[in-house]
């Protein structure tokens, strides 16, 4: 006869086994067997996610999907791209229709545990701002005797939005739209005097227009922005995870798409584990072993990364900012690869 402590402990077993299963690679799995990765973004923007001369798709978020599709297939064309709105790209997470949301989102509390998502870690450290038309002759919030704004629904940026009007700016007012075509529209249409959205989004449509616009030097929140899988897939989850942290490991250790080959011969134990010459760091993920190498050897360290699609060189003109290595005073920081 079974003790009633015994069986207690049977059950546990039991949901314990269907659990882990439940977690364990069904996301991964399905990558592997259609050898391509579903990636969607929210909106076309220059320096970010958007169509080159040649018909591929390029840019700073562009790259990030092309690095986890490089991990799990080995090849940076095995990427499905989908534009998503920004209502829909968390339900679109959870019914398995795309496989990483790489776009920038805003890790927060309720969306990181509410919605059955997980924020993987955050690749650019951000702020909302606001991009005005000159034609209103001011230079900051302050300056504004009363302004409409446009604004996305489904965002934070309409609830910080919401928060700043509440509390220190009740001139200004809020139009909404469902859509970030229906925003951008309005906006330049001058329906409504004042953008809003991350300074990164905002940079991007300030440097690729003709139109006569000033970015404002207000910043009114934190955006940490970063990829979001659906929580279903913890195998899936590190992967994405740990994509970024080779990224900025990579850099902090001097590994570029340039030098990686000689970088093969180190004798540095860090650079060996992380390049897969020392240990099994790949195959203990699902992956090969020389996968950080072969994202390294094609998209480049976060650096490269960084200055090719949107740093100081380029038509965006920002600077790393708070997206330095920890080392130069910024916030980016990897994890040991141990």
């Amino acid at each position: 006869m079974i003790k009633k402590s015994q069986h207690i402990t049977y059950i546990m077993i039991i949901i314990f086994l269907f659990v882990s299963n439940a977690k364990a690679g069904i996301i991964l799995d399905r990558i592997k067997e259609k050898n391509v990765m579903s990636c969607a973004f929210t909106q076309p923007s220059k320096g970010l996610t958007y169509l080159d001369d040649m018909g591929n798709w390029t840019g700073f978020f562009a790259d990030f999907c092309r690095v986890y599709a490089i991990a799990v297939t080995g090849s940076s064309k095995a990427v499905e791209w989908n534009l998503i709105d920004t209502v829909h790209r968390f339900d679109a997470l959870v019914s398995d229709e795309i496989d990483v949301l790489v776009a920038n989102t805003t890790w927060t509390n309720r969306r990181d545990t509410e919605l059955g998502i997980k924020f993987t870690g955050t690749f650019f450290y951000d702020g909302q701002g606001f991009l005005a038309h000159q034609s209103l002759n001011v230079k900051n919030l302050d300056e504004l005797d009363k302004a409409s704004i446009c604004v996305g629904a489904g965002t934070t940026t309409l609830l910080n939005l919401q928060e700043l009007i509440k509390t220190t700016h009740p001139n200004l007012t809020m139009k909404v739209f469902k859509s970030v075509e229906e925003r951008e529209s309005s906006f330049f249409a001058h329906k409504c005097d004042i953008m809003t959205d991350d300074t990164l989004a905002l940079a991007s449509y300030q440097q690729t227009t003709n139109a006569n616009l000033i970015l404002f030097p207000d910043i009114i929140s934190k955006e940490p922005l970063g990829p979001a899988v659906s929580d279903d897939d913890m195998e899936w989850f590190n992967i994405v995870r740990w994509s970024l942290f080779v990224l900025i490991a990579a850099e902090e250790l001097g590994i570029t798409s340039k030098n990686i080959d000689q970088m093969l011969d180190s004798k540095n134990p860090k650079i060996m584990r992380l390049l897969g010459v020392d240990g099994n760091m790949g195959e203990s993920m699902g992956l090969s072993n020389d996968w950080a190498y072969k994202v390294i050897k094609e998209i480049g360290n976060y650096g490269e990364i960084f200055e090719r699609n949107i740093g100081i060189g380029t038509d965006m003109k920002i600077e790393r900012g708070l997206n330095r290595l920890w080392k130069d005073g910024g916030l980016l920081y990897s994890p040991p690869f141990r």
